[in-house]
């Protein structure tokens, strides 16, 4: 290679180097903290961090009501089965995929469920019942956007400083207030691909034979971050991605970025929103083992991984995890579930002290064709914003408008 062509491929190569840094730089840490909300919280700050399961997950295989005959009966090929369930109390149970990962969480009190919770008079559409958690409203006002979301008044009702951070590609509604945020979008663990004008420049800096070895070690390179790109696709296309999911991460992703999360919600900030796809589960659900049990255990994976990288700071750490609302009660015809009504939401934290299974309806439930919404669905006994509020009193020590 004269000096000349590889001044040239240095040249390109620096040039689309900088282009690659900058394209990196600018997918991760979108926008930095400008508003009142901002600074550095103490060490003692609690932490809150809410993680969405965007299209509407079904709660009746999660937190199992093993306690119903009806539950058995209206899935007949996708109910989890009695003796696979870890017992949980007042006769409810839990899906196996989740028992795994977070049964030190149930063994120390660490981790609770609600059931029958969700937005009164919502409708079963999920960028409606999405936008209305988002903005703390019901079913049955008008679909007017406050000025503030749900999780930005959080922010401005806890001592400051005060430090929020959206793990999303956009800034979710659910964080929509004046001035700018940050966000951080998790990748699953996926690396930046290479510009295809680097990956040409590279490949021409090392075709010279007196540095063939580094030429063969970069194409095997190459290589694998491509087949790496492959198999993410095909992952991501096996998880039948809906547009309900709003470009959020997938579970597997999230299990992936857990420690990262837990990193920065651990350092820097204070309040932080996930959100995780993939829930829609209309078609080939499955019970004990399938689609759904499969996002189950990433999604316990990610919760444990979370919880134990927090370390000190799990103490003073709340997690909730919420969804738009539930799905039927009964299976459909493609052996999964359609859009539904109440649902379960989950409550993690170091001494959270709560029984597995708690909240209005936890005891003394019958569930019958007669006592579902509509027939259908799980009723709803909790205002999602009443739990909410609950939990920012006894565990943050703010009232939660």
């Amino acid at each position: 290679m004269s000096s000349a062509s590889h001044r040239l491929s240095r040249r390109r190569w620096l040039q689309a180097s900088a282009g690659l840094v900058a394209a990196t730089a600018s997918s991760r840490l979108l926008a930095l903290p400008t508003t009142a909300l901002g600074g550095e919280p103490g060490p003692d700050s609690p932490r809150f961090l809410m993680v969405f399961l965007r299209g509407a997950y079904d709660a009746c295989n999660v937190l199992v009501p093993a306690f119903s005959d009806f539950y058995f009966e209206a899935r007949p090929t996708i109910a989890v089965p009695r003796g696979a369930l870890r017992s949980l109390n007042d006769g409810w149970g839990l899906h196996p995929a989740l028992a795994g990962p977070l049964g030190a969480y149930l063994d120390n009190r660490e981790l609770g469920f609600v059931p029958f919770v969700g937005i009164p008079g919502t409708t079963r559409s999920h960028f409606d019942s999405q936008d209305r958690l988002e903005y703390g409203l019901d079913g049955r006002e008008p679909l007017r956007p406050p000025a503030q979301g749900l999780l930005y008044r959080l922010a401005q009702s806890l001592p400051a400083p005060v430090s929020p951070l959206a793990f999303t590609q956009i800034r979710p509604l659910a964080l929509r207030g004046p001035g700018v945020l940050p966000n951080f979008p998790l990748q699953g663990g996926a690396r930046q691909p290479l510009d295809p004008q680097l990956r040409g420049a590279l490949r021409e800096l090392y075709a010279d034979r007196s540095v063939a070895a580094l030429g063969q070690a970069l194409e095997s390179g190459l290589d694998l971050q491509e087949q790496d790109r492959l198999d993410r696709q095909q992952d991501q296309a096996m998880a039948h991605a809906q547009p309900a999911d709003r470009k959020a991460v997938t579970a597997r992703g999230f299990a992936q970025d857990a420690s990262t999360v837990a990193r920065q919600m651990r350092r820097h900030f204070n309040v932080g929103f996930v959100d995780i796809g993939g829930w829609d589960t209309h078609v080939g659900q499955g019970g004990e083992t399938g689609q759904l049990a499969n996002r189950l255990a990433e999604l316990g994976e990610g919760l444990a991984t979370y919880a134990s990288a927090m370390g000190d700071a799990w103490a003073r750490t709340t997690v909730v995890v919420v969804s738009e609302f539930g799905r039927t009660f009964r299976e459909n015809g493609s052996r999964g579930t359609d859009h539904g009504y109440g649902t379960a939401y989950w409550v993690m934290g170091g001494g959270l002290n709560r029984p597995a299974v708690f909240g209005e309806g936890a005891s003394g439930t019958v569930l019958t064709a007669d006592t579902l919404n509509d027939h259908r669905d799980l009723p709803i006994r909790t205002d999602y914003r009443v739990l909410l509020r609950q939990i920012a009193r006894e565990r943050l020590g703010v009232d939660w408008s």
